[in-house]
């Protein structure tokens, strides 16, 4: 009988999350000037590392079974946005009606720029709030099934998508005019 050692990746498997990612929102959280060093921690070869260790079990012992993450959808992606909070944005379109300018195109142009710059720019928001609330998330029975809490969308696409839709929002924003964006 020969030995062999049993390697296990818990991260996408007992737990739907990349730890990592994780452990990086818990420093910017904890302690934000920590951050900064983050990439010097990660230029010291932990990527390397994780490479060769899956070299090496791949060389010594056959891998009996993968476990895949579920994709996330587009109900995954409304939820991770709060699109159901967009409706309330539509009240920037009730000055319009009430000032009777249904037939003004330029005031309906800026009213729609308005509209998505809010939009995205809250969703910018839920999105950090989510992120920075991960573990208090995972442990209230409601919204644990969140999607950066339950794993279903990783950590690190709600790191790269907040900042995108804050600077589309403000995109958005410039063209709207007046003190719209001070």
């Amino acid at each position: 009988m020969s030995l062999h050692p049993l390697v296990v990746d818990l991260d996408g498997t007992l737990i739907r999350t990349d730890m990592l990612h994780e452990f990086a929102l818990r420093v910017l959280r904890d302690r934000p000037f920590d951050t900064l060093r983050i990439p010097y921690w990660l230029s010291r070869g932990k990527a390397v590392l994780k490479r060769h260790l899956a070299k090496k079990a791949g060389a010594c012992c056959e891998v009996k079974r993968g476990f895949s993450s579920p994709a996330a959808g587009f109900t995954a992606w409304r939820r991770v946005l709060c699109a159901h909070q967009w409706l309330k944005n539509l009240l920037l379109f009730v000055p319009l009606f009430a000032a009777h300018q249904i037939t003004n195109l330029d005031t309906w142009l800026a009213l729609i720029l308005a509209f998505f710059s809010f939009n995205l720019c809250a969703s910018s928001v839920y999105i950090a709030n989510d992120l920075l609330d991960l573990e208090s998330d995972r442990l209230h029975p409601r919204k644990c099934k969140r999607p950066f809490a339950s794993g279903l969308v990783p950590a690190w696409m709600g790191v790269v998508l907040a900042p995108l839709l804050l600077l589309s929002s403000m995109a958005l924003a410039r063209p709207v005019g007046g003190t719209f964006l001070p």
